[in-house]
């Protein structure tokens, strides 16, 4: 596979992209931090390292700079990286940057998806995606060119937003029309599905904790506003991490569990927040005027970044 040079990374200063200086945290996330942003006028991936979060110095890294939107990363460690689609053809295709591709985006073929990202197992050797049929939408797996597909579900309907276990073995998704969906679980194979959440209420984007044991999501079904709630698998019990007249959104579970990354409109403009999964205070973690969202958490220093430019004399 060959690779293509679209790095061009800009290390933003905090008062020319928007944010300010925080509060050093004596306890925060060990983990980078990925996320989508228009702060550059065109729709780029950002990083913030780890060490932002200790220092309450949030100076986010321009990753990509193809002069198309890039958007929806992925973190799959034990295949090709950070995975995102970009609008550099037409429809949009799935790229990887390597952890030691050293600025090099890898195409992996067109998007199987239907409007958003797939998921990947974790061994990195298959996708997972919601793709439109005769019957409706429904889910399949693939591997990563796009080939030896296998179809999930059968039933048609609407599924979205598919997001593989810890141990590779089910997927939590999206199901039902958009604005009362619901989540659902099924098996890889296509066997055991069953209802996680029924109501009038609209459950989406959900995520599994690290341990496989619970889901987070977000959902407008408590107050007037969208929050970010724990499923309990084993119990069934659903919990608010967050309770905020605004709109919190796509929720993203650090790797050890501790903490959830969630784009927010409650500062009146969307920007990401963190909250601990043990419940707890978020606070914000960017403060721009343009949109952030769609968090991923990475291992600290997994992607290379460039030095800081010079300073002029």
């Amino acid at each position: 596979m060959r690779g293509t040079w679209i790095w061009t990374p800009v290390l933003l200063a905090v008062a020319a992209c928007g944010d300010t200086e925080r509060a050093a945290q004596a306890d925060g996330p060990d983990f980078d931090l990925v996320f989508y942003s228009d702060r550059s006028g065109n729709g780029d991936l950002f990083l913030l390292p780890a060490e932002g979060f200790r220092t309450g110095a949030f100076r986010p890294v321009r990753l990509m700079g193809t002069g198309s939107p890039d958007y929806g990363p992925r973190w799959v460690p034990e295949g090709p990286g950070l995975v995102f689609l970009t609008g550099v053809e037409d429809p949009d295709a799935l790229y990887a940057m390597a952890p030691d591709g050293e600025g090099m985006a890898v195409r992996l073929g067109p998007n199987p998806a239907t409007d958003e990202p797939p998921a990947f197992t974790p061994d990195g050797t298959r996708m997972v995606y919601a793709a439109e049929g005769d019957e409706g939408m429904d889910l399949y797996s693939s591997d990563l060119q796009g080939g030896d597909i296998r179809r999930i579900t059968t039933d048609g309907g609407r599924k979205v937003q598919p997001r593989v276990s810890p141990d590779g073995s089910w997927i939590v998704y999206g199901t039902g029309p958009d604005g009362s969906q619901d989540l659902a679980l099924v098996r890889i194979d296509g066997t055991e599905g069953r209802s996680l959440t029924r109501g009038e209420s609209n459950d989406g984007h959900p995520t599994w904790t690290p341990d496989g044991r619970g889901i987070v999501f977000d959902s407008n079904r408590v107050g007037v506003g969208t929050d970010i709630f724990h499923l309990d698998l084993e119990s069934g019990a659903v919990r608010n991490l967050t309770n905020d007249p605004g709109i919190d959104l796509v929720p993203a579970v650090s790797p050890d569990g501790r903490w959830v990354a969630f784009g927010s409109s409650r500062a009146g403009n969307w920007d990401l927040f963190l909250v601990p999964l043990a419940g707890g205070t978020a606070r914000p973690i960017t403060a721009a005027p343009t949109f952030e969202g769609d968090p991923q958490w990475i291992p600290a220093g997994a992607i290379r970044l460039p030095d800081p430019p010079a300073e002029a004399g």
